[in-house]
């Protein structure tokens, strides 16, 4: 690699701008001034020329600093220093990628396979878990008070749902058992057509759907299940409500019309005082919230008689666990052996920066600006002709300077980025 510049962040020392010198290739010390003066005339201050002479220039400046050793040494020190910090970087990341591929990754693929090897076990040695499962006494009775439970909120939706959307009150129906239960209500819905009949028919499945959707919910493990399961309840509870509101205001109806006295039309706020009202409510919500969560329970227990079933599910849950911290740990090994290969480009870089020659930009730019500006003054003060085409020279040689600074700098920036 031929890097003739270095970082500008790394030299310690800024020289000064006193006018430099250097040996001629005849031996002779003069200052780069006095130098660019010399070959001014020597070339007539031709443009072109003076490209040239500021690559000789530029070649005579590098092999001054490769004469100058010490100081070459003393501009490398931030690099070695470098150097160094990156190779201990480099042993303690190497060092942690060891430990995280030889101990922590396999590690848990042990334990992944273990838990594997667990459930081919319990799957070969069923009979061993059998007296784990639950008391069916208990399971039995569950079912009895599921199905009893079931019942009851068959013939009080459809009797309620006809009651609150079809049926017509009669003068004996004031009392509210009269008014929500009908053991007719199936019949007479037929009679009323068959929307009727399939809405009534059909009331008992949304709260039966409703009380199953609390088991399904609390089967997340999420702790959203929370919010999903009182969305779920408020939907419910105002459905009864409406069905309650429905008929009490029915009742209230009869009410005022057998009544003498002047007795003021149903509203909300009557609803909230009215016993009849959260009867109707407690008798269908509360139900069906225990038919819920009873449900919940016996699906739980049922689940248990296959205790070997249970606990392979919980074993790959378990092993589901593992799998996403094995692959976050090889995640974390990649970006190690990113970290690893960036360092060791950084130290190669390091190196190849040691085996090069250290200039300070400013100061060549300086050189350059001494040599040109002897060239100039010939321009001035002694190359023959008008003082247009002096101007024109002056001008045509100071943008071969700036173009070949720029380009300078232009080579110092890509070298120092590779």
């Amino acid at each position: 690699m031929e890097n003739n510049t270095a970082d500008q962040n790394t030299q310690p020392v800024t020289p000064n701008r006193a006018e430099e010198s250097f040996h001629t290739p005849d031996g002779q010390r003069v200052t780069y001034k006095e130098y660019g003066f010399q070959q001014s005339i020597l070339h007539n201050a031709s443009p072109v020329s003076l490209q040239v002479e500021l690559r000789k220039i530029n070649e005579t400046y590098l092999q001054e600093l490769r004469k100058d050793e010490a100081t070459q040494e003393k501009l490398k020190d931030p690099i070695r220093r470098r150097m160094e910090g990156l190779k201990v970087d480099l042993e303690l990341q190497q060092e942690h990628w060891k430990a995280q591929k030889e101990d922590r990754i396999p590690g848990l693929k042990a334990r992944i396979e273990a838990l594997n090897d667990e459930i081919a076990t319990l799957r070969r040695n069923r009979e061993v878990h059998r007296d784990e499962q639950p008391n069916r006494i208990s399971f039995i009775i569950g079912i009895t008070v599921l199905t009893i439970l079931t019942i009851y909120l068959w013939i009080f939706y459809t009797s309620a749902g006809y009651s609150a959307f079809f049926r017509d009150f009669e003068a004996g129906d004031i009392k509210v058992a009269n008014s929500i239960f009908d053991a007719k209500a199936i019949v007479k819905a037929w009679n009323d057509g068959v929307p009727a009949f399939v809405l009534v028919c059909s009331m008992p499945f949304i709260f039966l759907a409703l009380g199953y959707l609390i088991h399904k919910c609390l089967l997340q493990r999420h702790w959203t299940k929370w919010l999903y399961l009182l969305g779920l309840i408020t939907v419910t509870f105002c459905f009864d409500y409406i069905i309650a509101y429905e008929i009490v205001s029915k009742i209230h109806e009869l009410k005022r019309a057998a009544s003498l006295d002047n007795l003021p039309a149903y509203n909300m706020s009557m609803a909230f005082v009215d016993i009849n009202f959260w009867l109707i409510i407690f008798a269908g919500f509360v139900t069906y919230l225990i038919w819920g969560f009873l449900f919940d329970r016996l699906m739980e227990e049922y689940e248990r008689f296959d205790v070997v079933k249970q606990r392979i599910l919980a074993i790959r849950k378990e092993i589901e666990e593992q799998e996403k911290m094995l692959a976050a740990e090889e995640g974390r090994l990649k970006a190690m052996r990113d970290d690893i290969a960036n360092i060791q480009k950084q130290i190669k870089y390091c190196e190849d920066e040691l085996g090069a020659i250290f200039l300070d930009p400013k100061n060549f730019e300086h050189i350059i600006y001494q040599f040109a500006s002897g060239w100039i003054r010939y321009i001035e003060g002694g190359q023959p002709g008008t003082q247009i085409e002096k101007e024109n020279r002056r001008n045509e040689c100071r943008v071969v300077v700036e173009q070949f600074i720029a380009a300078h700098k232009a080579r110092k920036t890509h070298e120092t980025e590779a």
